[in-house]
């Protein structure tokens, strides 16, 4: 895996524990699988020997099948891809992948607003390990974005538009008003 490194932090109701390893910005994972209780979650996420290149925990059962083996581990089996992010800016992250199927998580916090691209489709993004983006891939997909499209934003300046263009139709016909009755 090669992305950014950053501490990496495990976050538990009123607790806050810190590895001084280096998390990667980003990695894949073989497997999946699905626990909707947070508690379930955080004491899968608690075990001494959890890997997450092993399986990411998602909170709902993912809306694309990836191949079988994907989610079915064999002793000594790892995921054989290359990750690595390309850029990274505040509201658009680009990685470009090299490998087979498996889940491509990201470290920063899932938040609403974001959405992926995947060659260019869209996908879904899962909350992963408790407050991660994660997304599956098949293998052969090789170029993820991640941008920061919040719908709030888009009607925020939808109406703005809007209003700025009644504006200077009100400013334009107080003016045609103004010139008509001076005369």
């Amino acid at each position: 895996t090669d992305g950014m490194l950053s501490p990496c932090f495990t976050v538990f109701p009123q607790n806050v524990f810190k590895n001084d390893t280096p998390c990667p910005g980003v990695w894949m994972s073989k497997n999946y699988k699905v626990m909707a209780d947070e508690d379930e979650i955080l004491k899968d996420l608690a075990r001494p020997n959890f890997n997450p290149e092993e399986y990411v925990i998602i909170e709902n059962s993912p809306l694309i099948d990836l191949p079988a083996t994907t989610r079915e581990k064999t002793p000594g089996d790892v995921v054989s891809r290359s990750v690595k992010i390309t850029s990274y800016e505040p509201d658009e992250i680009h990685v470009n992948l090299n490998g087979r199927s498996g889940w491509l998580t990201l470290s920063d916090i899932y938040y609403p607003g974001w959405k992926a691209y995947v060659n260019g489709k869209n996908r879904q993004i899962y909350k992963g390990n408790y407050i991660f983006r994660t997304i599956p891939v098949k293998a052969g997909e090789n170029e993820v974005i991640f941008k920061y499209e919040p719908e709030k934003v888009r009607l925020g300046s939808a109406l703005s538009l809007a209003t700025l263009t009644v504006l200077i139709i009100l400013l334009s016909l107080d003016q045609i008003f103004t010139r008509q009755g001076s005369q």
